[in-house]
């Protein structure tokens, strides 16, 4: 529709407050937002989406997005535009902005989003899509070869980002097909000081990170905040990278369904003061080797024990 405004942006991604018509030529230095959602399922699936004969670049493949209307944010514009081509409502409490960056040619800014779920109903937009599925890392790659994937640019850094290095799967090796599954996602803090992490001490025994889940209208970045005040007393002075997701699935009862899925995302933290009446756990600065040692020893505490090993390492 060419009488939609976009918003104006500068080269860092600001916003200006001016607002452009979609059809007409931006000036030198202004650019648009756009959007990717990748959407990944409980086997690491990417859902692609193929884009319909009549438009630029017809037959390729790619994953939901398009550009950001005037008052919207990066998220809301992913969520509508994802639910115009497929038909499908986006899980947003676990949704992560992975990777942004300019696209020069068609001034444009192009933010990309990570969701974590299932795509079982499909609704296409037979203007915009023709063919849609989940695709394995490995046939991502090979139709970005063969020059059939639409979403080329900056999908080096999505294939070291996204499909392979920070998201790891502990548990059952993925959902049987149909079953009901309920997610929790969560978001905990590393904070590593000398050598030694800031942890929980659990009564019965071995160490956890601080974190939880996400309560609605939270970014990631805020859930970390209020759950280390709330669990271990400490004001959080910064949040910084993302350091890995742990996905754990597992059949048990949880939240009224017998399928759990629980992906945890790590980010580097520093914390600050900490206020012993505002806390709910015993905390403790555990030296790295000494937590893992423990760990190891503990099957429920497999998603710590791989954010020990990979702090170890590095140490």
């Amino acid at each position: 529709m060419n009488n939609e405004l976009w918003d104006i942006y500068d080269a860092a991604g600001n916003p200006t407050g001016r607002t452009h018509r979609r059809g007409e030529p931006l000036a030198d230095g202004d650019y648009h937002l756009a959007v990717r959602a990748w959407i990944m399922n409980s086997k690491g699936e990417i859902f692609i989406t193929k884009r319909a004969d009549g438009k630029h670049g017809g037959g390729d493949w790619e994953v939901p997005g398009g550009a950001a209307i005037s008052g919207e944010t990066s998220l809301d514009a992913a969520v509508r535009e994802t639910r115009e081509e497929i038909g499908v409502d986006l899980q947003i409490d676990g949704a992560y902005k992975f990777y942004s960056y300019s696209f020069l040619r068609e001034n444009c800014i192009i933010d990309h989003w990570l969701f974590l779920q299932e795509v079982t109903e499909v609704k296409l937009c037979e203007r915009e899509v023709s063919d849609a599925k989940y695709a394995t890392s490995e046939e991502i790659n090979r139709l970005s070869s063969d020059g059939n994937f639409y979403c080329n640019t900056g999908l080096k850094g999505l294939r070291t980002f996204l499909l392979e290095s920070p998201y790891i799967f502990i548990g059952e090796p993925a959902f049987p097909d149909g079953v009901d599954v309920i997610r929790r996602t969560s978001a905990r803090g590393v904070c590593v000081r000398d050598g030694k992490a800031l942890m929980i001490k659990y009564g019965w025994g071995g160490y956890g990170f601080p974190g939880g889940g996400i309560e609605d209208g939270e970014t990631m970045r805020e859930t970390i905040t209020r759950e280390i005040r709330e669990e271990v007393g400490y004001n959080v002075e910064s949040v910084g990278d993302l350091l890995t997701c742990v996905i754990h699935r597992k059949r048990e009862i949880a939240y009224g369904h017998e399928w759990f899925e629980q992906p945890n995302f790590f980010f580097l933290c520093e914390v600050g003061i900490k206020d012993e009446q505002a806390r709910e756990y015993e905390s403790v600065w555990v030296d790295l080797q000494e937590a893992l040692a423990i760990n190891n020893t503990i099957p429920d505490r497999e998603r710590d024990v791989i954010v020990l090993t990979s702090l170890a390492a590095g140490s």
